[in-house]
């Protein structure tokens, strides 16, 4: 396993790029680096964030009484897959990389790794189209990583 860097911050290094510097990206990291630590990206804690507000929406909505039974069997339906999806999509780090260059991004979860590929090589859905502020922030510092995009 390659040997760990100092942190260019002068504390622990906290990414894959400064504990291992610059990678090229094999179907054979997993033996050689570990998958531990927090998501880099964090959409994923964005969206959770979201989802969390939505879910207390909709159960207010619920509480209320006001839905009609088919609106609320529906509601009732989303929050359940909502409940059993988020987290076992965020479970396990992968490997994130350029697939242009090959050059190793870091480790991210499974839903920022899924939510990534609707921005690159441009936004290719709506929510991806409409992110501004810290979202787009987010997402361009990371993709920045690649040392040739």
């Amino acid at each position: 396993m390659a040997a760990p860097r100092q942190s260019k911050t002068g504390g622990a290094p906290r990414t894959f790029i400064e504990r291992y510097g610059l990678v090229q990206y094999t179907g054979r990291l997993g033996a050689r680096y570990p998958r531990e630590g927090p998501c880099e990206l964090g959409l994923c804690r964005i969206k959770q964030a979201r989802t969390e507000q939505w879910q207390a929406e909709i159960k207010q909505l619920l509480q209320t009484g006001t839905l009609s039974t088919r609106k609320a069997t529906a509601y009732e339906a989303i929050l359940a897959i909502i409940e059993a999806e988020w987290p076992r999509r965020s479970a396990m780090l992968v490997f994130d990389h350029c697939h242009r260059h090959g050059w190793v991004r870091g480790l991210i979860c499974g839903a920022c790794n899924i939510e990534l590929t609707l921005f690159e090589p441009e936004p290719r859905s709506e929510w991806a189209a409409n992110a501004t502020g810290s979202l787009l922030a987010l997402v361009t510092a990371h993709v920045a990583k690649c040392p040739d995009c």
